[in-house]
């Protein structure tokens, strides 16, 4: 119980033992006049150890110390990756087609029979060649894929652990601002596309290949293990971060030198949470002689936390 709490009072992270503390005053004289050793089972994360130190005129012989080494994980996990074309995905993309195709189908079957239809349908209709001709390109690929689920794994670590990019060639889109400051301090620029033929390995360079990306983000604070540095003065987590499952998919193309690019960023983060309540303005005194009044927006911001 003496050590334990000794631990507690580190806030759970180490316990030491040193040389000129005086055990019998601390524990207790079990064997007088004989030498004696400290004994210490512990446990660290699941993992058990134990630890022996000789004593002598009541002190240790050298000091003892269990600590407990940071533990760092990446709060993305990809749960798998492939780049090129398995059995599987080649199938539910046909199926997806086919769905497609019979939705468009039945629409055409209305028109025809002289039904309105709504201008969301019409613009479906108008995809249907553009589908079909995507189906039989589809039926011409032949199966061939890498498992990249490691090679991207270590992308996300590379990157801190919290984000994921492969930058596209002919992005329509602006990255987010928080993506942008993030990619800055890695001092990644996102106007150069990435080769993922060199990143990935090209399992068949004589046709389209699929990226396909499995992710968890797993979630910041979900067993409420928050420590007081890092929450509210009314006792709510500072920041947290919503476990979620999502897939990415992009289909890659060879250039005539031999490489793949995205047209579109692949982009999976973590974007920093903003307080839920921002206060603009807060004043206290008079309420109508803005002489006798105080601006206590700061003292509002941090009571609210």
């Amino acid at each position: 119980d003496s050590l334990q709490a000794r631990v507690h009072a580190a806030r759970g992270r180490f316990c030491i033992v040193k040389r000129d503390e005086h055990l019998p005053s601390w524990f207790g004289e079990p064997s007088l006049g004989r030498a004696k050793t400290l004994t210490v089972e512990y446990e660290i994360n699941g993992s058990a150890g134990e630890m022996h130190e000789y004593e002598l005129n009541g002190r240790l012989m050298y000091p003892m110390s269990v600590a407990a080494s940071p533990s760092v994980a990446p709060q993305i996990l990809i749960e798998s990756a492939s780049y090129g074309w398995t059995e599987e995905l080649l199938d539910a993309w046909k199926a997806r087609y086919h769905k497609d195709i019979f939705d468009m189908q039945a629409i055409r079957a209305k028109r025809t029979a002289g039904l309105a239809l709504t201008r969301e349908d019409n613009n479906r209709l108008r995809k249907l060649p553009a589908i079909e001709e995507k189906l039989k390109k589809l039926y011409q690929l032949k199966a061939g894929s890498v498992d990249a689920t490691g090679l991207v794994q270590r992308r996300v670590e590379a990157c801190g652990g919290s984000l994921l990019f492969f930058a596209g060639d002919s992005p329509e889109e602006e990255l987010a601002s928080w993506a942008s400051v993030e990619l800055q301090k890695l001092q990644v620029d996102p106007t150069v596309a990435d080769d993922l033929n060199a990143e990935l390995g090209d399992p068949t360079p004589y046709q389209s290949k699929l990226l396909h990306i499995e992710y968890l983000i797993v979630g910041h604070d979900a067993e409420r293990r928050t420590e007081a540095p890092e929450a509210t003065a009314s006792g709510y987590e500072a920041n947290f971060i919503m476990q979620r499952k999502g897939i990415v998919e992009r289909v890659l193309t060879n250039t005539d030198e031999g490489k793949a690019f995205c047209s579109e960023h692949v982009l999976i983060g973590i974007p920093t949470i903003m307080p839920t309540v921002e206060v603009r303005y807060a004043s206290y005194g008079h309420p109508t002689k803005p002489k006798f009044n105080w601006n206590v927006t700061e003292v509002q911001i941090s009571v609210c936390g």
